[in-house]
C-alpha cells in the first residue's frame, strides 16, 4: 500500500516530445493525494558506469496521476538513458525503470524563398 513515508516509483514512462534539445517524457501511475503531491523529481542519466544527476524540471499534470517531466541542454539526434525519482514531503521515491529515448536532429539550415525587397519581412522555410 502506499505511504507518504515511502512514495513508490513512477511507472510507465514514455517520451512524448522530442525537440534537439530537450526530451518530454510522461510518467503515469503516479499516486496524487491531496496531502502528498509530487512537488519535485531528480532525472539520473546513464553514464559508462554510473547513474548521474541531470537538468530537468518537473512539467504540468495531465490526467490524475499523470506528471511530465522536461528533460533539457540535450544534444541533438542523441540517444540517452534516464531513470525518474519523483518527490513529495521532502522525501525521494526509489527509482523508475529506465527509458531510451532519442532528440531530434537540428532543422536543416534556413532556405530564403521569399524576400520582398520593400519591406522589412523574411520569410524563411525551415524544411
Amino acid at each position: 500500500a502506499w505511504s507518504s513515508d515511502h512514495p513508490l516509483a513512477p511507472k510507465n514512462l514514455a517520451c512524448i516530445q522530442s525537440t534537439p534539445t530537450s526530451l518530454t517524457i510522461l510518467m503515469t501511475d503516479v499516486p496524487e493525494l491531496e496531502d502528498s503531491p509530487v512537488t519535485g523529481c531528480v532525472v539520473e542519466q546513464s553514464g559508462m558506469l554510473t547513474w548521474a544527476e541531470v537538468s530537468s524540471q518537473l512539467g504540468t499534470e495531465g490526467w490524475p496521476g499523470e506528471r511530465t517531466v522536461i528533460v533539457d541542454s540535450l544534444m541533438p539526434d542523441t540517444e540517452y538513458t534516464f531513470r525518474i525519482k519523483t518527490l513529495r514531503n521532502q522525501k525521494q521515491s526509489p527509482a523508475s525503470e529506465s527509458i531510451v529515448a532519442k532528440t531530434a536532429s537540428r532543422p536543416g539550415l534556413p532556405v530564403l524563398f521569399k524576400l520582398h525587397r520593400y519591406s522589412h519581412m523574411v520569410a524563411i522555410d525551415w524544411g
